[in-house]
């Protein structure tokens, strides 16, 4: 008896550990073989951001501008209690630029049963009123998976979406929204990871991609509510299309 209530203390203490004992996350972007790293930093006192805070600690941005190629701006949470969520304006200066963007953090585990979502959603500038087009660079935009192993979470989602031009420069088009879930998601677990992926390929030519994207997984069964990340950085995309549009 005193072993398995030794064992209950021992399980009851791994799923209550302290979010700094986890591991940091990560954050790299591919853009046509190159690899950089994106900085992350703690937002709160379980929390991480992209970007440097800045001396007050007010949540920041990460910026990359690679001269005549293209520019990224960057924003999130990544959330252990388990949650990614990302905002991103890319300008796509020259040719085409295939863009891979990887989000990772370890998260508190989560067994099965559990339930699992995703949101994508953003808009298409077509810069020079020639078209615009945006193309995944796997079966989707967006992918995310829990692990280890990493297994997929089944709420994959967004398609390639192609505006012809013929039209005053700087059209803006809507992308989505689209969302996927709450479904049951995969077991059986406990996962302790949390990883989103969004690749794909923009048309060049000045043209810009904003997306808000988030993906999270919450134990239990499909009548617990889901919260509401689809709109945890609706504000920072809207400054971040106004930014790249100046």
């Amino acid at each position: 008896m005193r072993h398995a209530f030794a064992r209950l203390a021992v399980i009851i203490a791994a799923l209550t550990a302290p979010v700094a004992a986890l591991a940091e996350p990560i954050a790299t972007l591919t853009a046509d073989g190159e690899s950089y790293t994106i900085d992350v930093s703690r937002l709160d006192d379980k929390r991480w951001q992209f970007g440097t805070p800045a001396a007050t600690g007010a949540k920041t941005a990460w910026h990359l501008d690679v001269a005549g190629k293209f520019a990224v701006t960057l924003t999130g949470v990544l959330d252990p209690d388990p949650s990614i969520a990302y905002a991103l304006a890319v300008v796509d200066y020259g040719a085409p630029t295939t863009f891979g963007f990887t989000f990772f953090t370890p998260i508190v585990p989560t067994g099965t049963p559990n339930v699992v979502s995703s949101t994508l959603s953003g808009q298409l500038t077509d810069a020079l009123g020639d078209g615009v087009s945006l193309t995944p660079t796997g079966a989707t935009v967006q992918s995310s998976s829990v692990g280890g192993p990493l297994t997929n979470m089944g709420v994959d989602l967004g398609a390639g979406a192609s505006h012809p031009g013929q039209v005053a420069p700087n059209s803006v088009y809507a992308y989505g929204p689209l969302a996927s879930g709450a479904v049951t998601g995969p077991g059986p677990g406990p996962w302790t990871q949390l990883q989103v992926i969004a690749g794909f390929s923009l048309s060049g030519g000045g043209d810009m991609a904003a997306l808000t994207g988030s993906a999270s997984i919450n134990p239990g069964s499909l009548n617990v509510p889901e919260p509401g990340l689809a709109t945890l950085l609706v504000a920072g995309l809207a400054a971040l299309v106004a930014r790249r549009r100046r």
